[in-house]
C-alpha cells in the first residue's frame, strides 16, 4: 500500500486493508489454523475474524485457502 493510496482514506479502511493483507499472508504462508491467525491479528473470536475476512475478500478463510494455495505465488487484495 502506498502513501498516495492512503490519502483521503479513513482509519477503518486503512486498518481493514492492513488486516486483510496480513490475514492473506498468514493463511497462505503459514501452517497456522484460522483460529490462530485470528488471534495473531487481535481477534478474540474466530467467528468475528471469519466475518471480517468474508467482508474483505468475499469468501471465507477456508475457501480462500482452497482457491489460492501457497504454491500460486503472490496474491494481491482485490484480485478476486
Amino acid at each position: 500500500m502506498t502513501v498516495e493510496k492512503l490519502t483521503g482514506t479513513g482509519y477503518r479502511q486503512i486498518r481493514d486493508q492492513l488486516l486483510a493483507e496480513l490475514a492473506v499472508r498468514h493463511l497462505r504462508e503459514s501452517g497456522l489454523s484460522v483460529e490462530a491467525t485470528a488471534a495473531l491479528l487481535g481477534y478474540h473470536d474466530a467467528a468475528n475474524f471469519r466475518r471480517a475476512f468474508k467482508r474483505w475478500l468475499g469468501r471465507t478463510p477456508r475457501d480462500f485457502r482452497r482457491r489460492y494455495p501457497s504454491s500460486w505465488g503472490v496474491y494481491q487484495i482485490g484480485e478476486v
